[in-house]
């Protein structure tokens, strides 16, 4: 047995090391089981610890006959991963079933599944202890203070989406004082931490002043800052690349592609770079001789950003309307970027279209997960630990630890709600507390729900207006995707002792 990824030590210091004394045993549901060369990944979504275990191992626990039904329960080729991980977790639950506790302390692979909350008593209640879990750690991590913005500078933007759901929304830019005022409250609000600042929009970009000044602010009062952004990417240039390294401290950024050259500029159908009403703080950074046409732009402006160490992950729009485009969208990604540093690539399904129920939603996931292995294949594939252990808030609206600003200085707890479900302002001292609390409610959970290896690492809130009960077929795309993840940290430890053995 290996540790991988060691488990979260939060959930140790309030679960502690399991102590319960049974007369039999199962697995948590809570965990997933991976075939992986000669042996299985096990993955803890509670703890997120992952664990490599030789088959062997098991073996070594089980009779003959178990231990040639654990070997034809694998079946990785053509099976989804709840399957297999089902067919796993019925013959060691089978095994486990006749076992005692002294027979479980007396092996040392028994004993740490045990100790780590692998392994629990038969009538144990995993859902109860996952809720008294997340309800010690908000509690803890609430004295922390707020430590996480997102600021949107303005809700211009220079494209046009037809998917986008601003659409309709007043321009709105934010002011010289407004930014002079949310450095203040971040001075007020940062209880002495390193505080991340989220930029957007609208297009961020189209205000770069407005970073300028509340980034100024920070640095003056010795405030430790860093930031990540969602951004088209398009109004990058040297200039504001360097801006963003030196003075913005930008460590990541967001850009969505939307398939190749012509789908690309037709989706995002751009404002003339002159058009004086859109870019009018932005207009001198586009201003230039590069290419006619902003997919060329915007691809390059990738290479810089990676070029300057800042990361950037690619999101792949997928709906209808590309389907067609995207399978030799990623090859071309591939070409242009798999050799590339700090560049990856995920896949995210248009808001509108995952909402739905039946065919067209069942065909949208199919290609999700078909296009996210093909990244992956490619070298591009974007890995979310925080997809393998427990989720304790759902985003920033319910995160006590978190606040964004609108441009007009309403403090907003999510960013489709910029007039309404708003929290309070920055000109006041009022909070309004029944919204915080009604941004806490939680969405009731589906009838595969309880069954759901990674049920502790989901989240879901009742107002989110992009939050949809999570179909049989989703459930195997989120699963399949953090397949890829455990399998990455597996390839990162082998590669790592590779290279320390050649040291």
């Amino acid at each position: 047995m290996r540790v991988v990824v060691s488990p979260e030590q939060a959930v140790l210091d309030i679960a502690g090391l399991q102590k319960n004394k049974s007369n039999s045993y199962r697995l948590l549901k809570w965990t997933v089981f991976i075939p992986y060369e000669d042996g299985f990944a096990v993955n803890n979504y509670m703890s997120g610890e992952l664990l490599y275990i030789g088959i062997d191992e098991f073996n070594r626990c089980l009779s003959k006959d178990a231990a040639v039904l654990l070997r034809a329960s694998e079946n990785p080729e053509n099976d989804t991963v709840i399957r297999i991980d089902g067919r796993i977790k019925a013959v060691l639950n089978g095994f486990l079933k006749n076992l005692g506790w002294e027979d479980i302390s007396k092996d040392e692979l028994l004993s740490h599944l045990l100790k780590h909350w692998f392994i629990v008593p038969a009538d144990f209640d995993e859902k109860n202890l996952v809720e008294e879990l997340r309800l010690a750690c908000k509690l803890i991590n609430k004295k922390r203070g707020i430590t996480s913005y997102k600021i949107l500078t303005t809700t211009r933007c220079n494209a046009r989406c037809f998917y986008c759901y601003e659409h309709g929304i007043k321009y709105r830019d934010m002011t010289e004082e407004t930014a002079g005022k949310i450095v203040d409250y971040i001075k007020t609000h940062h209880n002495g931490r390193h505080v991340t600042l989220s930029w957007f929009g609208g297009e961020p970009l189209m205000r770069p002043d407005i970073i300028d000044i509340i980034c100024e602010g920070l640095a003056d009062g010795n405030i430790e800052y860093s930031s990540v952004m969602i951004s088209n990417g398009y109004i990058f240039n040297d200039e504001l690349i360097k801006r963003a390294k030196d003075k913005w401290n930008l460590k990541n950024i967001q850009i969505t592609l939307d398939g190749t050259r012509d789908v690309y500029n037709k989706t995002k159908n751009y404002y003339n770079e002159n058009d004086a009403d859109i870019y009018n703080y932005a207009g001198k950074y586009v201003n230039e001789e590069i290419s006619a046409h902003p997919y060329d732009r915007v691809i390059r402006n990738i290479h810089m950003l990676s070029d300057n160490n800042i990361s950037v992950n690619i999101r792949l729009n997928v709906g209808a309307y590309n389907y067609d485009d995207m399978d030799k969208f990623a090859d071309i990604l591939g070409h242009e970027f798999s050799d590339v540093n700090r560049v990856t690539a995920y896949v995210g399904g248009l808001f509108e279209e995952m909402d739905r129920e039946g065919d067209s939603k069942k065909d949208l996931v199919n290609n999700i997960i078909k296009l996210s292995d093909k990244l992956n294949n490619l070298g591009l594939g974007s890995y979310l630990k925080s997809g393998l252990k427990l989720r304790i808030t759902g985003c920033m609206a319910d995160n006590d630890n978190h606040v964004g600003f609108g441009p007009d200085g309403l403090i907003i707890k999510c960013e489709h709600f910029l007039d309404d479900k708003t929290i309070g302002h920055i000109d006041s001292d009022y909070t309004d507390m029944k919204v915080v609390e009604e941004w806490k409610e939680r969405e009731e959970e589906g009838a595969e729900c309880d069954s759901c290896p990674a049920y502790p690492a989901c989240y879901k809130l009742k107002n989110c207006p992009i939050s949809h009960s999570c179909s049989v077929s989703e459930r195997d795309e989120i699963i399949a995707q953090n397949k890829r993840t455990i399998l990455h940290e597996l390839s990162v430890e082998k590669e790592r002792k590779e290279t320390k053995a050649t040291q």
